[in-house]
């Protein structure tokens, strides 16, 4: 799942641009073990994850990235987070 993850974050949520750079592809590791906490903590709700990602963006980035691209990361997060849970029941 964290590899799902990091792509999503990478090709969806990106408020640094990174693109598909190979020598940045982990840039975002550190807060992986964040966005998981808040996916099975708020039972993946998409504005919990939304707020995640902004307080990442805000308090750790010192940027503002784009809101339609804060909800399409969200969407398919909390999308991946459900198909995880009932492949695991």
């Amino acid at each position: 799942m964290i590899t799902e993850i990091r792509k999503i974050l990478l090709r969806e949520w990106d408020p640094l641009c990174i693109g598909e750079n190979s020598y940045l592809s982990d840039e975002y590791d550190q807060y992986l073990p964040r966005i998981l906490d808040t996916l099975l903590s708020a039972n993946a709700h998409v504005v919990a994850v939304e707020n995640a990602l902004l307080l990442i963006e805000e308090k750790e980035l010192g940027v503002t990235g784009s809101e339609r691209s804060r909800h399409a990361a969200s969407m398919k997060l909390v999308k991946l987070a459900a198909s995880h849970r009932s492949s695991s029941d």
